[in-house]
């Protein structure tokens, strides 16, 4: 289980493990966040007093972008450059304000319908990192291994009772080692995929 407050980590170990047809769930979970909305976090110990009263706005920066979005702004970066000015003015060193596809990390469009805004900065000795989705929740989630474009579309194996296709690093791995398949490959575990008409 990830916490989602680390959206870009949690995105590449999902794709690590689906990349790698690994028999893992990987989970995200929400973020915890302090009273005046400050992710928690152990970088928090290094802020000062006076910086632990400036650090919420951060989180309300990028709340306010993900509210100006889901009520139809959609000029990204009026919407960046305005949040970055307001974090500067109050004593932020700025790393990124970003709105990207949460599905896919890459730069939204201006007919995406789903966002995730994602910031990060610097205040005193402490970098804070922050995000929020706009449009719907955020679908950062693996419950069964996903399909990978080398993967051949005729064989699949079975994992916690879910069909997925056969794995190209297994298959790989079977004829370096001179088995035919590996045990996650069984015959008993493979299926036909089902055909599309």
């Amino acid at each position: 289980v990830f916490f989602r407050k680390d959206y870009q980590q949690v995105a590449v170990i999902e794709h690590m493990v689906r990349d790698l047809a690994r028999p893992v769930a990987v989970q995200s979970a929400p973020t915890v966040r302090e009273a005046v909305g400050l992710a928690m976090s152990s970088r928090n110990q290094y802020l000062s007093e006076s910086d632990r009263v400036t650090a919420p706005l951060l989180y309300r920066e990028i709340s306010r972008i993900a509210t100006a979005l889901e009520g139809g702004a959609r000029d990204y970066k009026a919407l960046r450059g305005e949040a970055v000015a307001t974090l500067q003015d109050a004593g932020f060193l700025c790393d990124y304000v970003a709105i990207r596809n949460p599905d896919t990390l890459k730069k939204s469009k201006k007919d995406d319908t789903r966002w995730v805004v994602l910031a990060a900065a610097l205040l005193g000795r402490a970098r804070l990192i922050d995000n929020v989705s706009a449009g719907g929740p955020l679908t950062l989630r693996l419950t069964a291994l996903g399909a990978t474009r080398r993967a051949r579309p005729d064989h699949w194996h079975r994992f916690a009772g879910s069909a997925v296709p056969g794995c190209p690093v297994h298959r790989r791995r079977s004829r370096q080692h001179g088995s035919a398949w590996p045990v996650c490959c069984r015959p008993e575990w493979r299926t036909r995929a089902p055909r599309v008409s």
